[in-house]
């Protein structure tokens, strides 16, 4: 594995240098976590890494004095933080534009069909505060446009 995190720094590296002074920090700390979690976890990584995406929420949400009632205001601060460019709506799905968890990382990372894992624990934390019970959540993911679709009970 040793080869392929080296190749995966090299890409990540490439990627911050392209993006914008205000996304460089967020960039770098979340491909940070991440490459650290895939370097120790192996194979259960993923779980831990979606938790952060719901710990990053709960911690905005008391830092700020914020509620965070759902999906919709869960994604705002997603964007106001710089994780996500913007998102649209739909009923059973949302696609998010500028995903900056996207960048710098291919299916290769998460050895499924997966990437946006961060993301995708702050969409299940939003899903979850409207009171969904979510048994699916799907990622689909094109570029830096990742679309999430899921199912409920």
């Amino acid at each position: 594995m040793s080869e392929g995190m080296e190749k995966l720094r090299e890409d990540i590296a490439e990627e911050l240098k392209a993006q914008p002074k205000h996304r460089k920090l967020a960039f770098a700390l979340l491909s940070a976590f991440r490459t650290a979690a895939l370097r120790h976890l192996s194979e259960s990584w993923e779980p831990i890494v979606m938790e952060a995406g719901r710990q990053f929420l709960k911690i905005i949400e008391i830092a700020e004095g914020r509620e965070i009632e759902g999906l919709e205001d869960a994604l705002s601060i997603a964007v106001e933080y710089g994780l996500i460019g913007g998102f649209e709506l739909d009923e059973n799905s949302v696609t998010l534009e500028g995903v900056l968890e996207s960048l710098g990382w291919d299916k290769r990372t998460s050895r499924g069909e997966e990437v946006c894992i961060v993301t995708k624990g702050i969409v299940l934390e939003g899903l979850r505060r409207e009171g969904l019970d979510v048994v699916e959540l799907e990622e689909d993911l094109d570029g830096d446009r990742t679309t999430f679709r899921w199912r409920t009970r």
